[in-house]
């Protein structure tokens, strides 16, 4: 498989947010590990011939991936930093200006609360 094409499988993975005791995060502990970093080690499944269906048609996966996360490791960010970081996002990104492509004007105004 193309690295890049892992890449981009493994970061845009769905994520199965897990919620434990603390005596079950104490037990994994002793190995230091979390429970998500031991459910993560099942987090691939190979040859799974999952069904999954599109508008136009079903489509077989044959590998899936997902990611479990941890609920203290799930971090939201304000609505002005959301905000910078896609302005940022996209002055990096700029689109294409061809002459078949009509440009659209990305830059989000700044929230204030």
């Amino acid at each position: 498989m193309d690295s890049t094409e892992s890449w981009v499988q493994d970061t845009f993975a769905p994520v199965v947010l897990t919620c434990s005791t603390p005596e079950v995060e104490r037990i994994a502990q002793k190995n230091n590990l979390s429970l998500a970093d031991l459910l993560n080690g099942f987090a691939m499944l190979d040859d799974a011939d999952t069904p999954l269906r599109s508008v136009t048609h079903p489509i077989q996966l044959a590998r899936f991936n997902f990611r479990f996360l941890a609920v203290s490791q799930f971090g939201t960010l304000g609505a002005a930093a959301a905000t910078e970081q896609l302005n940022a996002s996209v002055k990096r990104n700029p689109p294409r200006h061809d002459a078949s492509a009509s440009a659209v004007e990305l830059d989000i105004p700044h929230v204030s609360s």
